[in-house]
């Protein structure tokens, strides 16, 4: 990608010292362009309040060499550039009161025209929370509403990997530079998500991850949508942040119902309590969209009927859990039957997506 004068001109903006993300709408709104900006003198830029150092490095063009040097890392990399003045910026997140002046890019942003829905929750997820977190998306996806998540481990992963595997669009937001993706060993996932959406940062090339740019991006996760469902979370999760932005951003908030007694619902369960809509199907979050972006929708699909069971398989299909993993031991001996078997009636589940086998030979079934 070969970046334009005026792509050079934000990335001088981020890089200026002392520029808050505050400071954007206030100059846009006195000037109209990046290049109005630095035309600036440093009495005019002192009338917008936006701090003596800023303004000092504005006028002395402080961030320039910064700028160049990030302008050549990323078009090395084939990073694109998305500034707060261009028409690929979504309109939704310029609605914040604090939106990122840039954007970082992997893959296709294009949002401009498409339903989006957040959709986060705890990284030590259950079977449960990750079942529903993948049904959901994939549901969403295929009804043409983009998937918004941060791309953790746990439920953010699978919203993911819901939206792909129905040949949907997903769109992650990580709390570090693009040379620095979080979690680690996530490149097979990063190049899927790219390839039919987008991986996005606000943060410069080799921004490390750390405990601040985890809740600094969680508001563009939900500013960049219509509405945010949490799926699970703790008392202490991650995903309480981006609720409350989205609260904020006067955005709608959803939340998966779980277990009283599990440790991951107790957060959601307590939303839902305080006003959150429930959500049990893709339909309870539908519905929350604005007029406008349900009608640009697709239409469900039939998916046909149900497949037909044989004794054994409706037998082991109702001795299994949605949120409770059982050993594959220990389903033998409340069916009855041989190991080998069951794992072929297991098998034949699995191909019927009726269930899914876990790690450590444990299954539990899908809905």
């Amino acid at each position: 990608m070969i970046f334009c004068d005026k792509d050079l001109l934000w990335l001088e903006l981020v890089h200026t010292p002392e520029f808050a993300l505050r400071y954007v709408p206030v100059l846009f709104e006195r000037f109209g362009s990046v290049e109005e900006v630095f035309c600036a003198d440093l009495l005019t830029l002192g009338e917008c309040e936006i701090g003596s150092g800023a303004a000092n490095g504005i006028t002395a063009r402080a961030g320039r060499e910064a700028a160049e040097r990030e302008a050549e890392i990323l078009e090395r990399e084939g990073i694109g550039l998305v500034s707060f003045e261009s028409e690929d910026y979504p309109h939704l997140l310029k609605e914040i009161s604090d939106p990122p002046p840039v954007l970082y890019c992997r893959g296709r942003l294009d949002l401009a025209e498409k339903p989006a829905v957040a959709m986060v929750g705890s990284r030590q997820s259950t079977a449960y929370g990750e079942q529903v977190a993948q049904r959901l998306a994939g549901d969403l996806a295929a009804r043409g509403v983009a998937v918004v998540s941060g791309m953790a481990r746990g439920i953010d992963q699978k919203a993911h990997i819901g939206a792909l595997e129905a040949g949907g669009r997903t769109i992650a937001v990580i709390g570090s530079g693009l040379g620095n993706i979080y979690p680690p060993r996530s490149e097979k996932l990063v190049e899927a998500i790219a390839e039919s959406g987008a991986v996005i940062s606000e943060f410069p090339f080799d921004t490390p991850p750390s405990k601040g740019t985890f809740p600094q991006r969680n508001r563009i996760i939900s500013g960049l949508c219509h509405a945010t469902v949490v799926v699970e979370a703790g008392e202490r999760s991650g995903a309480l942040i981006t609720a409350r932005f989205a609260l904020e951003q006067n955005r709608e908030l959803l939340a998966v119902p779980g277990p009283i007694s599990g440790r991951m619902s107790i957060a959601t369960n307590y939303m839902i309590k305080k006003g959150a809509k429930l959500v049990q199907r893709v339909d309870d979050i539908i519905d929350e969209l604005p007029a406008e972006a349900r009608r640009a929708l697709m239409q469900p699909t039939d998916k046909g009927p149900p497949p037909e069971l044989n004794d054994a398989e409706a037998q082991v299909l109702e001795l299994l859990s949605v949120d409770t993993p059982q050993h594959i031991d220990i389903i033998a001996r409340l069916a009855g039957m041989a190991t080998g078997d069951l794992s072929l009636t297991l098998l034949s589940l699995e191909m019927k997506s009726l269930v899914r086998q876990l790690p450590g030979a444990e299954y539990v079934r899908i809905f």
